[in-house]
């Protein structure tokens, strides 16, 4: 069966009883109302009725009988319904403008609200099971496991069961297969092998190379001896008289003995001064 063309109405903005074949304009801007639809009609038969405007939250309720239908809400929102002949009406479309799904929307009892805490669903439990929640109502749940609080912001006490205050200070250490960690002992820091020890020795040593060293020393009876552990038997060294004492001579560098240091002479025996020394490279 083909229904009848709806025939507009003129624009309602209190309770009115649609006909059949009614397209009910309404205007809510001032007041909620109702709209009733037929108690007589026949199979097919049908009305539609059409929310045109609205303010401060107005709705436009269409009531089956004593029963309610459905609720308009948002401006431009059309519902259709249609009989079944025995007293029932079923809303067969709708229509609503994409321009109004905005925040109008919200308020519209179609949106889930924060604060329902998914009351607004048909089921809220099966909801929970379907994101993942379990039977949790909530997230302040106190936490488990290797965690200690209230959810959602717990505090990690544990690592696989065992509890971080009971250990002792030191290195962490983790046990192969199991994740179960203990403090590390002496035994289990890997040993360093003398090739390695030797080769960082002789890159330290080639670093050192290119160092410069100075300082200075005081002569007597014409010589001194200066320590350093880092000078070669190749070791360049500028050696000059700071302050002056006794009888001055020529300082040189008379002797290197590699790894101990070297030996500063003066050309005159009873030269007492202060000499000043520069390692170029060693």
């Amino acid at each position: 069966m083909t229904a009848a063309p709806l025939t507009p109405t003129v624009t309602k903005a209190a309770a009115y009883q649609a006909l059949v074949g009614d397209l009910v304009l309404c205007d809510a801007t001032f007041a909620s109302f109702v709209v009733t639809l037929p108690a007589q009609s026949q199979a097919g038969d049908q009305v539609a009725v059409k929310l045109v405007t609205t303010a401060s939250s107005h709705t436009v309720t269409v009531l089956n009988g004593p029963v309610t239908a459905s609720t308009l809400k948002i401006a431009a929102e059309e519902k259709v319904y249609q009989s079944d002949g025995a007293g029932t009406w079923t809303v067969i479309a709708g229509d609503l403008s994409l321009t109004q799904l905005d925040s109008r929307y919200a308020g519209s009892g179609l949106e889930l609200l924060k604060a329902a805490n998914l009351s607004d669903v048909a089921s809220a439990s099966s909801s929970r099971t379907n994101l993942g929640l379990g039977t949790a109502a909530t997230v302040s749940a106190t936490a488990g496991g290797d965690l200690s609080g209230t959810l959602p912001t717990p505090t990690v006490v544990k690592v696989n069961g065992t509890s971080l205050a009971g250990l002792a200070t030191g290195l962490l250490k983790n046990t192969t297969g199991t994740g179960v960690p203990s403090i590390a002992a002496g035994s289990d820091v890997p040993n360093i092998a003398e090739s390695q020890v030797t080769g960082l020795v002789s890159d330290l040593a080639g670093k050192a190379a290119v160092l410069a060293a100075t300082g200075t020393a005081t002569l007597s009876s014409g010589t001194v001896a200066v320590a350093d552990v880092l000078i070669t038997a190749i070791s360049r060294i500028r050696v000059y008289v700071q302050t002056p004492g006794g009888t001055v001579g020529a300082p040189f560098v008379s002797a290197i003995t590699a790894s101990t240091g070297f030996t500063i002479t003066s050309t005159s025996v009873v030269d007492t001064s202060v000499v000043r020394y520069e390692v170029v490279s060693y």
